[in-house]
This record gives structure tokens, C-alpha cells and sequence, in this order.
């Protein structure tokens, strides 16, 4: 059973429902990201074990290697995203962790278009923010 809500607390759907979800706080959300970005850094790292000793045991060259560490990027920082999305409803490891959830308008759960669209946007984000960054450092030498 939840917990009623004062008038001022709620949020309001598109057809003004009002929908029993609270939003979380900017420090929980913020540590949500940490645990997500930690978890894909953590793949991402098991996958560049597994690589070196492709490597070493002369499965990979290294052209395949290339190839390899493009898709352990994409593995790690897009497909696994959205497997964890989909898979609990909107929600990830670091959003279990902290007790949030992503939801539609409608207060639904979020299916696979949404949860592929917000893992493309977290790409492009972290790669025009790098981008940015090496520019600034450019630019002071």
C-alpha cells in the first residue's frame, strides 16, 4: 500500500492522473549513474582481459583486435544499458540500488525505444563532453 500524497507532491500525467510515483532526489540519481557507469567500466575492463589473451594465444590479430575493442565499447556501454533497462522495467543496477525507476508519462514502464534512444543520448554525451575537454586542453598548450 503506499503512501498518500499532499496535493502539492504529485505528479501529474498528460491526461491530469495523478500518478503515485515520487521523483528522486538529485544525489540518489547521481549515485545511480555512478553504479551504472562503474558496472560498464567493470565489463568493459573484463572484455580487455579477455582480449589480451585472444591476443597472447594468437586467436586475435590486429585487425580483428580493433574490431574487438569497438564492439567490447558497444557491448559495455550501449548494449548492456538497454539489456538492464528492458529487462527490469526501467530500471537498471544503480537505479535498483537507489530505489528509482524511468517512467512514460503515463507513469508505464519504459520499453526497448526508450531505453535505446537514452543509451545513444549517454554516448553522445560522454563523447562531446571528452571531445570538449581535449579541445579546452588544446587550447592552453
Amino acid at each position: 500500500m503506499s503512501v498518500p500524497l499532499d496535493a502539492s507532491d504529485e505528479v501529474l500525467s498528460g491526461e491530469a492522473v495523478a500518478i503515485d510515483v515520487q521523483p528522486i532526489g538529485f544525489v540518489l540519481r547521481a549515485a545511480g549513474a555512478i553504479i551504472d557507469l562503474l558496472v560498464g567500466i567493470a565489463v568493459f575492463v573484463l572484455t580487455l582481459f579477455l582480449r589480451i589473451w585472444l591476443l597472447d594465444i594468437g586467436v586475435l590479430d590486429q585487425a580483428t583486435d580493433t574490431i574487438a575493442f569497438i564492439a567490447s565499447i558497444v557491448i559495455s556501454f550501449v548494449v548492456l544499458p538497454i539489456t538492464m533497462e528492458v529487462a527490469l522495467k526501467g530500471r537498471s543496477l544503480g537505479k535498483l540500488a537507489v530505489g528509482g525507476r524511468i517512467v512514460r508519462l503515463d507513469g508505464g514502464a519504459t520499453g526497448f525505444r526508450h531505453a535505446f534512444i537514452r543509451a545513444l543520448l549517454g554516448v553522445l554525451e560522454t563523447v562531446s563532453y571528452t571531445h570538449l575537454r581535449a579541445h579546452e586542453t588544446r587550447e592552453d598548450l
